[in-house]
């Protein structure tokens, strides 16, 4: 009978809200790594790789590349789940709200050809496809592991397009936001097929999945010090898989996977033990979409407009990218204490039921 079991609980799951922002916070981490798409600018056009920034990035691709997407697709399955296990929740009303989010990626892309709340949207429609409600947990794992598996073999080779270049030392943000969004979905959507492929999809199911299993309602109790310290073994050894593989994809793709588990549960650990000085965390996860939102055009803003002018080497950079996390951080926790919901997720919320409602608390 698990294909229906739904629990009722409500309340809002505070490390897992802290998950979020932490893993937003691995998102601008690895957006610094590429200078928010200016990465294939020349580096003596505007950047100097000094040889502690050098190190600093290798740091960052092995603890957050491709790992905090991955934890923030699982994250979107999770709140997916938290959505449609109330049995009210119409799946044309989901897919509805699937369709907003496509166009909240489209805002985004103005500043970035590679946001991924579009994509998002579009696999949200796909999940609505699969009856998720009432296929049991040991089929949506088993779903889980095929998409995986077959996103790990299934690449594309990378095609140039012969568009003009978007990102360059010299351009502009009017040149950047007046880029044909017809180029820019095609480039992004044949990217995603070759780099993601079914990916995001099989995360988003994992989450459900999570979610149905009962592990999200339990996480705190769930993540243990003996479940941290094996993850981080088995992430430890999938590095050293892909170190004597020399560099294989695959191999690469597992390490990701059990990095992404590592780095969820020490954090989830970490957050319970040291909860009062982590609760700005808590507030910023909240703001999820829009904190992920306005990381894009801030970084774009940041690298044009300061990190090129400047020459800045790319150390620095890594540092205005925590101040742009701390200034997200200490708006949200300000935003937070008058409001219920963060902007972008408020016109969302307005957007979906198409009801006007008051943000603010009574």
């Amino acid at each position: 009978m698990d294909n229906i079991s739904f629990p009722k609980q409500k309340k809002r799951i505070e490390s897992i809200d802290a998950l979020r922002a932490f893993a937003l916070f691995g998102v601008i981490m690895v957006h610094i790594n590429s200078m928010y798409s200016f990465g294939g600018v020349a580096t003596n056009d505007f950047s100097y790789f000094t040889p502690i920034g050098i190190e600093i990035k290798h740091i960052i691709k092995l603890l957050f590349d491709d790992k905090s997407r991955t934890i923030f697709s699982t994250l979107f399955g999770i709140s997916f789940y938290l959505i449609l296990r109330n049995p009210s929740y119409t799946i044309g009303k989901f897919c509805w709200r699937c369709v907003l989010l496509m166009c909240f990626g489209l805002l985004d892309k103005l500043f970035s050809t590679y946001d991924i709340l579009f994509w998002y949207g579009l696999n949200g429609l796909l999940l609505a496809v699969i009856p998720v409600r009432k296929i049991s947990q040991k089929s949506l794992l088993l779903l889980s592991i095929f998409l995986f598996s077959f996103g790990v073999i299934n690449f594309l080779p990378i095609i140039q397009f012969g568009f003009p270049v978007r990102y360059a030392s010299d351009t502009s943000l009017i040149a950047i936001m007046t880029y044909p969004m017809q180029k820019i979905l095609l480039m992004d959507f044949y990217t995603r097929l070759s780099i993601d492929g079914s990916m995001t999809l099989s995360f988003f199911l994992f989450g459900f999945y999570l979610g149905k299993k009962g592990i999200i309602d339990n996480i705190d109790q769930y993540t243990t010090i003996k479940k941290v310290g094996g993850s981080v073994l088995l992430f430890g050894l999938a590095m050293l898989i892909y170190k004597l593989s020399h560099a294989n994809l695959i191999a690469w793709r597992l390490s990701v996977l059990s990095g992404a588990i590592a780095l969820s549960l020490s954090f989830i650990y970490l957050f319970n033990y040291l909860k009062k000085h982590l609760l700005f965390m808590v507030k910023y996860g909240k703001l999820g979409l829009t904190n992920y939102s306005t990381q894009y055009i801030f970084g774009t803003l940041m690298v044009l407009y300061i990190a090129i002018p400047l020459r800045l080497s790319i150390e620095y950079v890594f540092l205005l990218g925590i101040c742009l996390y701390a200034l997200q951080a200490s708006f949200a926790v300000f935003w937070m204490k008058r409001h219920r919901y963060g902007p972008l997720e408020w016109i969302w919320r307005i957007a979906t039921n198409r009801k006007y409602e008051s943000n603010r608390f009574i």
